[in-house]
């Protein structure tokens, strides 16, 4: 598990040391960072497997140097964890001072640009891990690969029937429509997979289910224990050992498309998430999801001191990310909040309220 990201000479952060928690919320207004660290993180990983760090259509190492820094300075992403170890990624032009790490996390990102309601979804047909997809677009398979494995009762939902995945995953949504029927099948043959809802396409019951879907599942899928008879599959076992402590789920705007009651159901099941053995990132835009997090934690769902909120902001586009850091107490309480932190709502009711 990570506990501290340093990003040095990096888009618009010259030197930052970031507490992260089991669970980390990033929030600002827009163009102040946020994706920027998620990004860090994306680098990281693809570095991680001997690949090119660079994401399609960020630009080149030119573009992600920060405009305060020296043009032959290196870029540093460096990771410190919480056995006290640390690992590092450096970029640079001349390709003899650059430098790979070796620290592999299992990272799960689910973008902000989620595919939404499809008719069917493609295959992976991956041999190793299951995998949601960037966009969500594995869902159904990686339902399927874990369908058996059991989801601990502290993270089942009081609607839900049962304990296996795809029940628990049912029971959650339950959160979004109620009594909703989830189905789904492989067609192995052509590479696609399907689901109805209600026995409806997935175009007929809006955007917020299959939205929620991808976060709903990869969160549960991380957290399912192995089947009562064991995996079938030689990645089952490895799977295991190297998932526990070592996974790191990254979401953005798990919101999109949900009613607040929705989003905060979506904020107390990350809340319960970060209480087992997994670490999550997590940008967000709504005050109805942070509501559910820190009733997640006044509930004791998971200690206040594991989860950590980041405010960022700029003086204006050209300015260096500057971050706040309201500290929560055991009753989900903040000790200050910052200008634009979740106030809009005050604000403009303060403006109603004007005679």
């Amino acid at each position: 598990m990570i506990e501290t990201l340093n990003l040095v000479n990096f888009k618009s952060f010259v030197d930052l040391k970031l507490p992260l928690k089991p669970l980390t919320i990033l929030s600002g207004l827009n163009n102040c960072g946020k994706s920027s660290i998620i990004q860090s993180l994306r680098m990281y990983e693809k570095a991680c497997k001997n690949r090119s760090p660079l994401l399609e259509g960020y630009g080149s190492l030119k573009e992600l140097r920060s405009k305060f820094a020296n043009p032959n300075e290196p870029i540093e992403i460096k990771l410190c964890f919480v056995d006290k170890s640390d690992d590092k990624l450096i970029l640079h032009e001349d390709e003899s001072k650059q430098e790979a790490p070796n620290k592999k996390p299992i990272l799960s990102f689910i973008s902000a640009d989620r595919l939404g309601p499809q008719t069917y979804l493609p295959l992976s047909n991956s041999l190793s891990f299951p995998t949601i997809g960037d966009r969500g677009e594995y869902v159904y398979e990686f339902i399927d690969k874990l369908s058996l494995s059991i989801v601990p009762e502290s993270i089942q939902h009081e609607n839900g029937e049962g304990d296996t995945l795809p029940l628990a995953i049912k029971g959650w949504l339950s959160e979004i429509s109620p009594n909703v029927e989830f189905q789904y099948k492989l067609n192995p043959k052509v590479d696609i997979s399907q689901a109805t809802f209600d026995e409806f396409r997935p175009k007929n019951v809006g955007f917020g289910i299959s939205n929620a879907l991808p976060i709903i599942t990869t969160i549960l899928g991380h957290i399912a224990e192995k089947p009562l008879q064991g995996w079938d599959d030689d990645w089952g076992d490895k799977w295991d050992k190297l998932r526990k402590n070592n996974t790191i789920i990254i979401i953005e705007n798990p919101e999109t498309h949900l009613h607040p009651k929705g989003q905060t159901a979506m904020g107390v099941l990350l809340g319960i998430a970060a209480s087992h053995g997994i670490q999550m990132i997590i940008e967000t835009h709504s005050d109805h999801l942070m509501d559910g997090i820190r009733l997640a934690c006044k509930e004791k769902h998971v200690s206040h001191s594991d989860v950590v909120f980041h405010y960022l902001s700029k003086e204006n586009t050209k300015s260096e990310t500057t971050i706040q850091t309201p500290k929560m107490d055991e009753n989900g309480k903040l000790n200050f909040w910052p200008n634009g932190f979740f106030d809009q709502s005050m604000k403009v009711r303060a403006k109603l309220a004007r005679k």
